[in-house]
């Protein structure tokens, strides 16, 4: 399957097709993608990648955004669409939901780079410990008792010394300022830690504050003042607040900010439509749940489609249990395609992996439902071969009949129609001739 894939990819990275790769790459410009998990193991060999291309399936190996990948300047962007529209052709890419991807920083790029290249990655050697040690704290005039004491300031050969700077009282008010967290490379500083400080503030108080209060506005604010506090809230909340600095590397920090900023943009997508708005203060009135995972999910019908292709093909292969997964994921992007949730109760009915009564049962229902509130005639068709397969065929017979009135045009159906009627006819024609002879007291009752 490699080999087959690997021409796959090669056939729609060297095509010439700009117009199909832009036209391609627009559609899938709010995804995101990532190494899908069944991706050959030597697929940098199997598939000849150039160092560029490495590069590029390196930074894939967690979900990013797809315009990241194509703005992210390793390859010109026309080259990049024709690539990843191969590596999607191919199998080896996943589709994301866009809200999971991570941003894409250079310096992930650079690091993706030397490591292609074999380079470790090297840091510069931090001067802080160095500076800390070299540190002078003159008296400041706390005389007496527990009067601070600390190294004397470093004097040079050849130099005069310097004499100690007049003492400051500052008086009872001096507070210490709080300890500042360490980490792996050592204390961060004051700018560092009032950003991580705010971060882990906003994002304890998440939870609990409606999209008014996240936004720090009032319930009958004006759409420029939401728009305002939308602005300003994300030059604090952009995830790249923290590039370039220690908590870069910070797992922990990089989730909440994510967190953070996914909630203001929601808020500000509810708050300045007047139609979602009204929707949400109604729920503020009546104390309905408004957490942001709640409500209707968004329909991704494109990404549906893909997984459900990976499913199909799996299907084939008679892996029912990754057939059965790849449909669940699809569904799961598409809850309202009857297609779709057929063929993922067929599945869960075909798995073996399950138990026989459990699985049976499962698909029954899913396909009665979709009889009933989608009109599906697939279903019902589907629903007529378990009823056969149990020995029911009273129960098959409505059901294809079923199927017919939903669907006319189903051709499974209309051939089973066909060989039923065949049945009919020849089962008449086999009937013994006493039956059939209409010279009797009934045939002559009926003239």
């Amino acid at each position: 399957m490699s080999r087959e894939q690997a021409n796959t990819f090669k056939k729609f990275r060297d095509a010439d097709d700009a117009m199909g790769n832009l036209g391609w790459a627009s559609k899938m410009a709010k995804n995101a993608v990532c190494q899908a998990p069944e991706a050959p193991d030597d697929i940098e060999g199997t598939f000849g990648f150039t160092e560029a291309e490495r590069v590029l399936w390196v930074l894939m190996r967690i979900p990013r955004r797809y315009s990241d990948i194509e703005t992210c300047g390793v390859l010109p962007a026309e080259k990049v669409r024709g690539i990843l529209r191969g590596l999607v052709a191919a199998d080896v890419l996943d589709m994301r939901d866009s809200a999971d991807a991570k941003n894409l920083l250079p310096l992930e790029i650079n690091r993706a780079k030397k490591s292609v290249k074999g380079v470790a990655p090297t840091r510069p050697p931090s001067k802080r410990k160095a500076i800390n040690e070299r540190v002078f704290r003159p008296d400041i005039g706390l005389s007496g008792e527990g009067a601070p004491e600390g190294p004397p300031p470093p004097t040079h050969q050849g130099t005069t010394t310097q004499p100690a700077p007049a003492a400051v009282d500052f008086g009872a008010s001096v507070k210490t300022p709080p300890p500042t967290p360490t980490g792996e490379r050592g204390p961060l500083d004051a700018k560092t830690w009032s950003i991580k400080k705010r971060i882990l503030e906003a994002h304890e108080k998440l939870a609990r504050q409606n999209h008014y209060a996240f936004l720090g506005v009032r319930t009958d604010a004006a759409l420029p003042d939401i728009r305002k506090a939308y602005v300003e809230l994300a030059r604090d909340y952009h995830p790249d607040v923290i590039a370039g600095t220690e908590l870069a590397d910070d797992e922990d920090t990089k989730e909440r900010l994510a967190a953070l900023f996914k909630r203001l943009q929601e808020a500000n997508k509810v708050l300045s439509d007047a139609t979602s708005r009204m929707d949400y203060d109604a729920k503020l009135k009546s104390g309905a749940s408004t957490a942001p995972t709640e409500g209707k999910k968004v329909r991704r019908p494109a990404e549906a489609r893909v997984m459900a292709k990976k499913g199909d093909t799996f299907f084939t292969r008679k892996d029912y249990a990754n057939a059965e997964k790849h449909f669940r994921t699809a569904v799961s992007l598409d809850e309202e395609d009857p297609l779709l949730l057929t063929k993922l109760a067929w599945c869960i009915y075909l798995n073996p992996d399950r138990k026989e009564a459990e699985r049976i049962a499962d698909a029954q229902k899913r396909l009665k439902e979709l009889v009933f509130q989608h009109k599906h005639g697939d279903a019902a068709y589907k629903l007529g071969l378990i009823a056969r397969n149990q020995g029911d065929e009273r129960e098959a017979t409505k059901q294809m009949r079923d199927c017919l009135r939903l669907d006319p045009r189903h051709a499974e159906a209309r051939q089973e129609k066909r060989l039923r009627e065949m049945r009919e006819r020849k089962r008449q024609d086999d009937a013994p001739a006493a039956k059939s002879d209409k010279g009797g007291l009934f045939g002559r009752f009926k003239k």
